[in-house]
């Protein structure tokens, strides 16, 4: 390979890609802020005289936590790094950033002049954790001897204060207090005061950017919700798994639930991609759930036998596995279709490829279709799901030979669990017992839950019907 004059930017977006999605959003957000920054001092003779351009000092700001591509996940952010050795690795991320882009780019960062990208480049990674009373990693470094690049990118600080998607984020004029405060301390008072002199245009600054982050969240998610309904074993009570419900928020329909949506999807060629979205959403969350130290529950991923028709699906589901660092062993996946008549073939290799990525297949929703699943001898299921309205054919008579039968069959044929989708029907439940059957409790589609609803119903075990 040719050696490069300098960096590629191209490579480096490749990295940023690999990132954890909230240390993405931390990036563009530092982005904006060094934005907003430049645009008040580049007409200013110190800033001119600097010979510093504009564009290189907004990219480098954005490149600035690339090391943490090296980084194992559960070092990735310091709050989870609970012994001195997860710190020190933690802290690792400056040096790891320079060694990775110059292996990437096959450069050496001394090499360049002082006012070209590459050089700012290597003064925003190495110098964004120190501090102006020397008190930073990795060397101690004090405002005599830090870069003006390294003082800037240490405004990182104002995103974990200021901006949505952050854990620390506080009121705006808390915040400013607290900037002002580690001015001339931590954070460079020249570069403070260019922030707080017009604290109305900086609260103005903060408020679009926060409301731009949501519209974009909403935009780019094509208003997919995933609200969950827990799993509870009939015999004791316990949650034993998440079933994972898509819902659509589209500006026309409203407010719908993925299997009314479907259709229309369809005609417009986006099932495949929704999907993909709301397994993607569900990756971050049950990464979120890791990182905060709570257990990470089993959880049931509905998709379309509309999906069999494509290439890549399971090989996009596995990317995005592999990209969050999810057990496969804690997803099972529950094709949904009224009939599989069409898909038989297909069927087969989804089981397939399902278990080569180390889940579980599950059938649900798939009516009258049970023959078909019975006398296929190359099906190898690991679930079905059946739903109340099932059970209440049970409850008019158990004994029917209805699709609870046939249900019944297959589970035991298979030797596979049964999951009853339905709550207060007595003798439902006692078939699904007999069936070694576990059932989904709570409205199905109630309200939506976020992370911290989420987690705390995880907490709690589950919750009953609401």
């Amino acid at each position: 390979m040719a050696k490069l004059k300098g960096v590629s930017k191209l490579k480096l977006n490749k990295l940023i890609k690999a990132l954890p999605v909230p240390v993405q959003e931390h990036c563009k957000r530092c982005k904006k802020i060094a934005s907003y920054f430049v645009e008040r001092v580049s007409t200013e003779d110190w800033f001119i005289e600097s010979e510093l351009k504009s564009a290189n000092l907004i990219s480098a700001v954005f490149y600035h936590d690339i090391g943490k591509c090296a980084l194992p996940k559960d070092t990735i952010y310091l709050e989870h790094c609970n012994s001195s050795q997860k710190k020190e690795k933690y802290r690792s991320h400056v040096n790891e950033g320079i060694v990775l882009i110059e292996k990437e780019s096959e450069i050496t960062f001394d090499s360049f002049k002082e006012t070209s990208f590459e050089k700012t480049l290597y003064y925003a990674i190495t110098e964004h954790h120190e501090r102006i009373d020397g008190s930073g990693f990795p060397n101690g470094k004090s405002k005599e001897t830090l870069s003006f690049i390294g003082k800037l990118t240490a405004v990182d600080t104002f995103d974990n204060l200021l901006f949505v998607g952050n854990s620390n984020v506080i009121d705006f004029d808390t915040a400013i207090a607290e900037i002002k405060k580690q001015s001339g301390l931590l954070l460079d008072e020249k570069i403070v005061n260019v922030f707080t002199s017009d604290e109305e245009t900086f609260r103005s600054f903060v408020e679009y950017i926060n409301v731009r982050e949501k519209d974009n969240h909403r935009k780019n998610r094509y208003g997919i919700q995933l609200r969950y309904r827990p799993v509870m074993n009939i015999r004791d009570n316990r949650t034993d798994a998440y079933l994972s419900d898509l819902v659509i928020n589209d500006p026309y329909y409203g407010t719908m639930t993925s299997n009314l949506f479907i259709p229309i999807a369809e005609k417009a060629g986006m099932v495949s991609q929704l999907e993909k979205i709301g397994f993607e959403k569900l990756c971050i969350n049950l990464e979120k759930m890791y990182f905060r130290g709570l257990p990470v529950p089993d959880v049931i991923f509905p998709f379309s036998a509309r999906q069999l028709e494509k290439k890549n699906f399971f090989k996009d589901i596995a990317k995005l596995i592999k990209k969050y660092g999810i057990n496969p062993a804690k997803l099972s996946f529950m094709m949904t279709e009224a009939s599989l008549t069409d898909y038989t073939a297909d069927l087969v290799k989804a089981v397939n490829e399902t278990h080569a990525l180390g889940a579980e297949f599950i059938i649900g929703d798939f009516g009258d279709q049970v023959s078909l699943i019975s006398t296929h001898e190359d099906i190898q299921i690991d679930g079905i799901i059946f739903k109340k309205s099932y059970g209440n054919k049970i409850s008019v008579n158990p004994k029917t030979y209805s699709i609870v039968s046939g249900i019944a069959r297959i589970a035991e044929k298979l030797n596979i669990r049964v999951i009853y989708d339905g709550i207060d029907d007595g003798r439902g439940e006692e078939s699904a017992v007999k069936m070694g059957g576990k059932y989904a409790s709570g409205s199905r589609y109630g309200s939506s839950l976020n992370d911290k609803e989420l987690i705390d119903l995880i907490k709690q075990g589950g919750v009953t019907d609401g």
